[in-house]
């Protein structure tokens, strides 16, 4: 369905010369929704864009930047997985969020200058809150270190949760960031942990896509509490294992469908778009899910 929705979309206008250009780069990029999701949003406000998936594979981002950055009409870039973290070598300023993340998942142009931002953790916040969600005093869980995990510790930690555990496969990654959440929010209670320790009032999945029993392997076999929220971000249009196990518990649920519209206004604004409308928003978001 949303394939022939960004396929109508392209049919009922002209790329022109003037058109701006925006990308979606990551490997792989066949089950990401962020070009039909911005084309709807470019259709409904009439702006002369479209965004395109850039397959890159990680070692070749380096090569693919040096040309990428020459495009004169290329307005800015969706960054996913697996580059968040080493595209940060390629940008000249970084937005506050990107900059204590260590990690990007925007970039565009300012000026010269290349500049990047970190909406992830901007997202989940913003659909745990339509949920009910409040952190203050709260505890929670963390499974996926990577630049998307990075971002959505740091946004847990600043609303004022008390307790915070961190999971991955790779341990180190674990252990490293919770030192590095410890050292920026001060009194928080931040571990790493080899496998869930709970109950805890929020489990977040951020593990990649490629790792799909991640969550379910560090999380174990105990009974998530109905009053437990329950987030994966790389749930897809399929439901994870997580989710199903969360709704089963009468959990509040955030899918990434929940999780990716969270951001889109603010990534809007960082490529410095034209202020997005509710109705715009609305009206783009269903043509994108048809």
């Amino acid at each position: 369905m949303r394939g022939s929705v960004a396929t109508e979309a392209r049919s009922l206008r002209s790329v022109t010369g003037g058109t701006r250009l925006y990308l979606v780069m990551a490997d792989p990029v066949g089950t990401l929704g962020s070009p039909a999701l911005y084309n709807s949003l470019f259709e409904v406000t009439g702006i002369d864009a479209v965004m395109l998936p850039w397959a890159v594979a990680a070692d070749d981002l380096d090569a693919a930047w040096g040309g990428l950055q020459a495009v004169k009409n290329l307005g800015g870039m969706v960054i996913s997985m697996p580059h968040k973290v080493k595209m940060l070598r390629h940008l000249q300023v970084l937005e506050p969020r990107a900059r204590l993340a260590g990690a990007v998942n925007v970039a565009c142009r300012m000026g010269s200058s290349w500049g990047g931002g970190m909406f992830d953790g901007v997202g989940v916040i913003h659909a745990l809150r339509a949920q009910g969600w409040r952190g203050e005093g709260t505890s929670a869980l963390l499974i996926g270190c990577g630049g998307a995990g990075r971002a959505i510790a740091y946004a847990v930690a600043q609303e004022g949760i008390g307790r915070l555990a961190l999971a991955d496969l790779d341990a180190l990654k674990a252990k490293q960031l919770a030192q590095e959440v410890r050292d920026a929010c001060g009194k928080l209670d931040c571990q790493p942990v080899a496998q869930a320790e709970g109950p805890y009032d929020l489990i977040v999945n951020a593990s990649p896509p490629a790792k799909p029993h991640a969550a379910t392997d560090l999380v174990g076999d105990r009974p998530f509490a109905p009053n437990t929220f329950v987030v994966d971000i790389a749930s897809g249009r399929i439901p994870s294992a997580l989710i199903e196990r969360g709704r089963l518990a009468g959990c509040a649920i955030v899918t990434s469908r929940e999780a990716i519209l969270g951001q889109v206004r603010p990534i809007w604004d960082f490529f410095g778009l034209p202020a997005l409308t509710p109705a715009q928003l609305a009206a783009g978001i269903q043509r994108y899910e048809g």
